[in-house]
């Protein structure tokens, strides 16, 4: 008998699942191989979490298979193991992209400002130029405390979505690596205007997968899990926008 170890479907001694696809791995080939990795592991873990790899070098290649190569990279994820180290990585991607958001800020306020004294005088510009610069850094330095509570939440809510929609789901801290490793790119942000929209679409599709194959189930129900709670938040955010224009009209502003 055969064991996939993406899906946990048993078979009598096929290479291929008939069920997903995936190479099966026979009972003990794992510690007969005299591999590191444990059973029912195949293919690499993640080098940021693999000891061998030294920093930078794990973290940029984790980002890159995370990001241009997501059903590999999520299928060797080793989702029964402690997600220290994958909430790790989330926040030195918000980190470093809350780096690039306030670069920008920072050249764009200071071009605004610029050509805004060309044509106003008497105004206290340098004062708002101070303000300006000073929230700015002071949302850089909360972006890590924002990252977290953005986690936590963004776990609970996807996780609820699991359990409701997903038959063979993990516990909870494959959803905490899911969501960790998805960040990968929010770096596009360094791309002004177009940037931060692109990395955030870029990260749903990368959960999505994600969420496929860390809880072993359809493309369709991932997308269902990840989409439907940014759809009820997109209408919550659109019936709470009419009650204001309605109140608005009824006062007659």
């Amino acid at each position: 008998m055969s064991t996939c170890p993406h899906c946990g479907y048993e078979n009598s001694g096929a290479s291929i699942c008939p069920l997903c696809g995936t190479a099966t791995v026979a009972p003990g080939a794992a510690q007969s191989a005299g591999s590191l990795a444990p059973v029912g592991h195949v293919g690499h873990w993640p080098e940021w979490e693999d000891s061998a790899h030294s920093f930078p070098r794990n973290l940029f290649h984790t980002w890159r298979r995370s990001v241009f190569e997501p059903t590999a990279f999520f299928r060797d994820v080793p989702y029964d193991r402690p997600a220290t180290r994958p909430v790790l990585y989330y926040l030195i991607i918000s980190l470093v992209a809350a780096m690039f958001a306030l670069w920008w800020n920072a050249i764009f306020a200071t071009a605004n400002l610029g050509l805004m004294s060309q044509y106003m005088e008497g105004f206290d510009l340098a004062g708002a130029g101070g303000s300006a610069a000073a929230s700015a850094v002071l949302n850089f330095f909360l972006a890590p405390f924002g990252a977290v509570i953005g986690l936590i939440v963004w776990t609970g809510i996807l996780h609820l979505f699991v359990l409701m929609l997903a038959k063979k789901r993990r516990a909870v801290g494959a959803t905490v690596r899911v969501i960790s490793y998805a960040t990968g790119p929010l770096i596009v942000g360094i791309v002004p205007f177009v940037g931060g929209f692109v990395g955030s679409i870029w990260s749903l599709v990368l959960t999505i997968i994600g969420i496929r194959e860390a809880h072993r189930t359809t493309t369709g129900a991932a997308a269902a899990i990840v989409l439907l709670p940014v759809a009820l938040l997109f209408g919550l955010i659109l019936v709470v926008f009419i009650v204001l224009l309605a109140a608005i009209a009824s006062m007659g502003l």
